[in-house]
């Protein structure tokens, strides 16, 4: 047989003819391979002839649904504990998942749920577990506990849809970035009727978001209370790219 084609060299794209032996009779088929950053991803064969070319894809160590064992789509109660954790800040999952741009999907790497579109994930999953890093987003980390943490990383995606927001005053603005929580006397504006211990996202006064937390006290219990008094207890914050920097991916 002759050695497979790259799949992309100097910005092209050449496909190489390999022999392949059935039943006495040689039939010619296309075969490619993957190389990302100087690593190949093992050889991608399709498996019709050159003229009758036909949509399957088999890549040597990738299992049945085209996933690399290091990595996989969430099980079913580790879907709901990032689900979960998620609506807690917005209303409905699904305006991640199904985007205008595509869909997207979450996926597990090393105890990591990354949020990427579905096709990065499957050209994801022809690298070794040895060799992939990252791909999309790293939202957040399940601990050894089995609990899901969300990260400052998903703040992107939670503040277009957040049900809940809290602005901050400047004095207060850069406390929050320090890891504190927020003071009624720190607390600008709060949106109406937020429940008690609900996700919000936290604003500066420029309305830009720079982290989430959990409402201490409802809308209505903020209005009376000491301004010493914590509103939002602190979940996440921008502060923490900085802090936390070899943690977060």
């Amino acid at each position: 047989m002759s050695p497979p084609g790259v799949c992309w060299v100097n910005g092209k794209k050449p496909v190489c003819q390999a022999l392949f032996k059935q039943g006495g009779k040689e039939i010619k088929r296309r075969e490619t391979r993957f190389v990302v950053h100087g690593l190949e991803a093992g050889n991608h064969s399709r498996g019709g002839p050159l003229d009758t070319l036909n949509e399957v894809l088999f890549v040597p160590g990738i299992t049945v649904n085209g996933v690399h064992p290091s990595m996989r789509p969430l099980k079913e109660k580790e879907h709901e504990q990032v689900v979960s954790k998620l609506c807690k800040y917005i209303k409905d999952v699904s305006v991640l998942l199904d985007r205008d741009d595509g869909s997207y999907t979450f996926m597990l790497h090393r105890d990591r749920v990354f949020y990427a579109k579905a096709s990065l994930a499957k050209h994801a999953a022809t690298i070794t577990r040895k060799h992939l890093l990252s791909f999309g987003t790293c939202i957040g980390r399940f601990s050894k506990t089995g609990k899901f943490r969300i990260h400052v990383t998903a703040l992107d995606f939670l503040a277009p849809y957040a049900k809940h927001r809290v602005w901050v005053k400047t004095p207060a603005e850069q406390q929050f970035l320090y890891g504190q929580h927020v003071l009624k006397s720190g607390l600008a504006r709060i949106s109406e009727d937020t429940p008690q211990y609900s996700g919000v996202v936290v604003m500066n006064m420029n309305d830009v978001p720079i982290g989430f937390g959990v409402a201490a006290k409802s809308t209505l219990q903020t209005k009376n209370t000491d301004p010493m008094t914590i509103v939002v207890f602190h979940q996440a914050d921008l502060g923490e790219y900085i802090r936390s920097e070899d943690s977060l991916i």
